[in-house]
């Protein structure tokens, strides 16, 4: 049994860990559109959650096993789009006439629309994923330097309280020197010592008991030094 796996993040090294384990004689094929794999675990998770991140060695042990092979650089679909991004591509038919299966286990690669005004034509107005490409140094990253500059910003509103609310918030608020044991890129490091940003609003749709954040981020953000968190009374 022949399995190709398309995106080599969570999703893809659980099924292949699966696979390997519960079905004889199998063989394992992973694509990714980077030259790396992990996807969100390398360019999702923030630079200061190290020990999330280190489930990147269980998924080694899969990329080990001689039955299991990663090709990086491989885009599915268009080869127009791929000259784009310098790789190769293949087609999803392709792949169907190779392998017993295929998985499509690459997520989401578009950005939700909130359907705004201006949303796509106002500069500061972003998608928390350039945001986080940004911060974690994804190959993805398309902000230009006056994008973002945090020198011209004081205050930022978040739409949205969640994880990644919270992990953008942390982000920019943290002290530099709280990041010495991270992997985040040196343009962020400069970006951040030289920030005037002192506030950010994070705007829910519903109250504070329906927050989509877990407690666990939460706390981390309540237990900063020099951080003041405040929420609206009458939401408490």
């Amino acid at each position: 049994m022949r399995f190709a796996i398309v995106g080599s993040g969570p999703a893809g090294f659980y099924l292949a860990k699966q696979l390997l384990k519960n079905v004889e004689n199998c063989r394992i094929d992973l694509f990714d559109r980077n030259p790396h794999p992990f996807g969100l675990i390398r360019t999702g998770v923030a630079p200061d959650h190290q020990a999330m991140k280190r489930i990147e060695k269980d998924f080694s042990t899969v990329l080990a096993d001689e039955r299991c092979e990663f090709f990086g650089n491989v885009w599915l679909g268009d080869q127009v789009e791929a000259n784009k991004r310098d790789c190769r591509s293949v087609s999803l038919d392709e792949l169907r006439s190779n392998y017993s299966a295929v998985t499509l286990a690459y997520g989401a690669t578009s950005d939700r629309e909130l359907g705004l005004p201006n949303e796509h034509s106002l500069r500061g107005v972003l998608p928390s994923r350039r945001v986080v490409d940004w911060y974690n140094g994804s190959l993805d990253c398309d902000l230009e330097q006056d994008e973002f500059d945090l020198r011209a910003v004081e205050e930022l509103a978040i739409i949205g309280n969640g994880n990644i609310a919270c992990d953008i918030t942390r982000m920019l608020t943290r002290k530099v020197s709280d990041f010495a044991d991270s992997d985040a890129p040196a343009h962020v490091m400069d970006a951040l010592r030289k920030s005037n940003l002192h506030t950010i609003q994070l705007v829910g749709r519903r109250g504070i008991t329906q927050a989509a954040f877990t407690t666990k981020e939460i706390k981390e953000l309540c237990n900063y030094e020099g951080l003041n968190l405040y929420m609206i009374d009458d939401e408490f």
